[in-house]
C-alpha cells in the first residue's frame, strides 16, 4: 500500500496540516477504524490492526513510500473504507485519494495484458 500519497493540498492546506503524508495516511486510517469499529477490537481483528499500525509507524519513522501488507490487512482496510464509515465531510478530498489507492489493489492483481 502506497502511504506516501499526493493528496493534492492547497499551500494553505499544506501550511496548517504540517505533517508528512505517511502521517496523514496513518491518521485517517486510524480515523477509520474509530469509526467503523466504535466498541472497539477483538480477538484477530485486534491483531491485525496491531500489525498494520506497526507498519504505518514504521513508515513514518523511516519516510517510507509504501507498506507492505498481507492479504488481512488488506481486506480488513478494504472493510474500514466501506460505504458505511462515516468521515467528516470535509476530508472526502482526503479520504478519495485513500480509497483510490485502495481500488488499485485489485487492478494490481489482474494479469499484465488486462491492465
Amino acid at each position: 500500500m502506497k502511504v506516501n500519497l499526493d493528496y493534492k493540498l492547497t499551500a494553505k492546506e499544506k501550511e496548517e496540516i504540517k505533517i508528512s503524508s505517511q502521517e496523514l495516511t496513518s491518521n485517517w486510517i486510524t480515523s477509520g477504524v474509530a469509526s467503523k469499529y466504535k466498541d472497539g477490537l477483538h480477538g484477530q481483528l485486534r491483531r491485525v490492526w496491531g500489525r498494520i499500525q506497526r507498519k504505518l509507524d514504521e513508515a513514518i519513522d523511516n519516510d517510507m513510500e509504501e507498506i507492505e501488507l498481507e492479504e488481512a490487512e488488506k481486506d480488513f482496510i478494504k472493510k474500514v473504507f466501506s460505504e458505511d464509515t462515516s468521515f467528516p465531510s470535509g476530508v472526502a478530498k482526503i479520504i478519495s485519494v485513500i480509497e483510490d489507492e485502495i481500488e488499485s489493489w485489485g487492478k494490481d492483481n489482474k494479469p499484465e495484458e488486462e491492465k
